[in-house]
C-alpha cells in the first residue's frame, strides 16, 4: 500500500508540475502579445485640444522597445476615470497608431508641483502614464513621429499634442 500511495504521490507531483510550467508559457505568451500590440487609428485632427497640461518624464527607444512615461491633467477639473492611450503619428506616411497605456499614479512631489502650478482644483488622482510597446513593426530607427495622447472621456474624444517628435526627444538626430 505504500509504494502504491508514492508511486502516486510521485504522479501527482509530476503531473502538478507539468501543468504549472503549461500555465507559465501560456502567461508569458500572452503577455508578450499585450505589449507588443500596436493598432491603428484614424487621426482626427478636428479632435486636437489644448485644454490639457503634461509632462514627459522620459521616452525611451532602445533595444527593440519604445517606452514613454509623464503626466497629464486637465487645470481645474475634477480627475476622471479618462481613458488615456499615446498616439505616434507618423510624420511622413501621416499613418497613427495607438499605443498601450496605463494610468498609474504619480510621486507626491509631482502632485505638490502640479496642484502649485495649476490650482488645488485640477485632479491628480492617477494623473501619470506609461506606454509602452516593441517598436520594430514602427520602423523608428527609419521614421519619424509625432507623439500625441488620447483622451476619452465621457463618450468624447480629445487629441493632445505633445509637442515633439520620438526623434527629438529620445536625441537620436544627434548622432
Amino acid at each position: 500500500m505504500d509504494e502504491k500511495f508514492v508511486r502516486n504521490a510521485k504522479k501527482l507531483i509530476i503531473l502538478t508540475i507539468l501543468i504549472v510550467i503549461v500555465g507559465v508559457v501560456i502567461w508569458w505568451k500572452v503577455m508578450q502579445r499585450m505589449e507588443l500590440k500596436v493598432d491603428k487609428y484614424t487621426f482626427d485632427e478636428s479632435k486636437i485640444t489644448e485644454q490639457f497640461e503634461y509632462n514627459i518624464d522620459e521616452l525611451i527607444c532602445e533595444e527593440g522597445q519604445l517606452s514613454i512615461s509623464g503626466w497629464l491633467v486637465k487645470p481645474d477639473s475634477e480627475a476622471t476615470m479618462s481613458v488615456y492611450t499615446i498616439l505616434l503619428k507618423n510624420i511622413q506616411t501621416q499613418e497613427c497608431y495607438k499605443i498601450p497605456t496605463m494610468r498609474i499614479d504619480v510621486s507626491d512631489e509631482d502632485v505638490e508641483n502640479i496642484l502649485d502650478i495649476y490650482g488645488e482644483n485640477t485632479g491628480v488622482d492617477i494623473c501619470g502614464f506609461y506606454a509602452y510597446t516593441n517598436y520594430e513593426e514602427l520602423n523608428l530607427s527609419q521614421q519619424d513621429y509625432e507623439v500625441y495622447m488620447l483622451v476619452k472621456d465621457k463618450g468624447k474624444e480629445y487629441i493632445v499634442p505633445f509637442d515633439t517628435t520620438v526623434d527629438e526627444w529620445s536625441g537620436d538626430d544627434e548622432e
